[in-house]
């Protein structure tokens, strides 16, 4: 089995893939484009329904992901990244090191990442992901890491 690195995780198209995402009632975050101002302000409008799993976020536009991302609380950027390392881990082109890295790296994952300082268990998912996925460790942490 080849490992899971960055060329695959993308020649797949697995990986934060841009499309369009209808919301509730006629307004799409699609229409909004690459603008930051436009996302910004959709984000503000949705505030009481923005995405609160990796899946959700994941239909987004990349924007769209990125002014999400940012917007939500601690808790739920916690609970967005663990689905995002169970969701890499349930790919079958990942070793078994690699599943082994991303669901204990998920169980680390904890909405003090988001405050100030760093933390032990943040620390520890880095040399995890380091030792299991070599120099794509960055770009897997980078995808939807801490702000």
């Amino acid at each position: 089995m080849d490992a899971l690195t960055r060329r695959s995780a993308l020649a797949a198209g697995a990986i934060m893939v841009p499309t369009s995402c209808a919301s509730s009632g006629d307004e799409s975050v699609s229409a909004a484009g690459d603008d930051p101002t436009t996302i910004a302000a959709w984000v503000e409008r949705r505030s009481d329904g923005l995405p609160t799993t990796y899946d959700e976020l994941a239909r987004l536009p990349h924007e769209a992901q990125l002014a999400n991302f940012a917007a939500a609380a601690p808790p739920k950027k916690a609970l967005i990244y663990r689905g995002y390392f169970e969701h890499l881990a349930a790919r079958r082109d990942v070793t078994t090191d690699q599943r082994k890295a991303l669901l204990r790296s998920a169980a680390l994952v904890s909405p003090e990442w988001y405050e100030p300082g760093e933390s032990s268990s943040r620390v520890e998912m880095n040399r995890l992901l380091q030792a299991a996925f070599g120099e794509d460790a960055a770009w897997i942490i980078k995808t939807v890491g801490p702000a």
